[in-house]
């Protein structure tokens, strides 16, 4: 996964009560990774900040020049920066190859 990377967001499960689930798939590209944490920071795209649910379980399925990869997990913060439309997205569920 390098900066760049085209990453497709999308919710599969609420975790909030009564909570509805977005099964848009939203657009981002890789800002940074971070091994330690299990983190990607992402640059939202066309979707407005807010309408990511801090109350999701997504996957993220990112495009790299030689693989594509699946992986779950929640996004930890979402904010405006210099960059843009940030994403934290923490990895829950490792990732895997998706074989094509």
């Amino acid at each position: 996964m390098e900066k760049g990377d085209k990453v497709i967001l999308q919710m599969q499960k609420s975790v909030a009560e009564n909570g509805q689930i977005d099964d848009r798939k939203h657009s981002c590209s890789i800002l940074r990774y971070d091994p330690a944490k299990e983190c990607i920071y992402l640059l939202l795209e066309d979707t407005v900040l807010t309408e990511i649910s801090l109350d999701g379980i997504y996957t993220c399925r990112i495009r790299s020049k030689e693989k594509e990869y699946r992986l779950n997990g929640r996004i930890r913060e979402r904010y405006l920066s210099e960059a843009g439309k940030v994403l934290e997205f923490q990895v829950e569920d490792g990732s895997y190859v998706v074989c094509e």
